[in-house]
């Protein structure tokens, strides 16, 4: 009888030992399932997180875009260009060209030229005697 009794205890001990063994590979794979879906989970929100700034970012530049567009097609953006690149004008419009700081400097440079010039000319029209002394002296007294 001892030794039934033993048997039997070796039996419930192999069965004990195989559902402790099927418990902890329960436990494993459903750990292991666990952490895999925490992981895809944070790539997802990773993923939109990407997905709603890029969305953004399109929806920021779709706005740009819209504003050209309308500004494109507005009347006044219309007669800019028009007036700026084919050089045409309003009806009883007059226009009026600013000269720029270097169109200036040379229209100031040109006009002492055509000065110095027309001295010349004064100069060629005067007697030797005259041309001499301004050659020698500089200006007339």
């Amino acid at each position: 009888m001892y030794f039934k009794h033993r048997k039997d205890q070796g039996q419930k001990a192999k069965v004990i030992s195989v559902f402790i063994f099927l418990g902890i590979f329960l436990i494993t794979a459903l750990l292991f399932a666990w952490g895999k879906s925490l992981l895809q989970n944070y790539r997802r929100e990773q993923a939109i997180t990407a997905f709603k700034s890029e969305n953004e970012r399109l929806m920021n530049d779709n706005k740009k875009f819209l504003k050209k567009i309308a500004l494109l097609k507005s009347e006044q953006f219309k007669d800019k260009w028009a007036k700026e690149r084919k050089g045409k004008s309003n009806i009883g419009e007059k226009v009026l060209i600013l000269p720029t700081q270097e169109e200036k400097d040379l229209r100031e440079v040109f006009q002492t030229l055509t000065e110095r010039e027309r001295k010349m000319e004064i100069l060629k029209k005067s007697p030797k005697k005259e041309q001499w002394w301004t050659f020698f002296f500089g200006e007339q007294i």
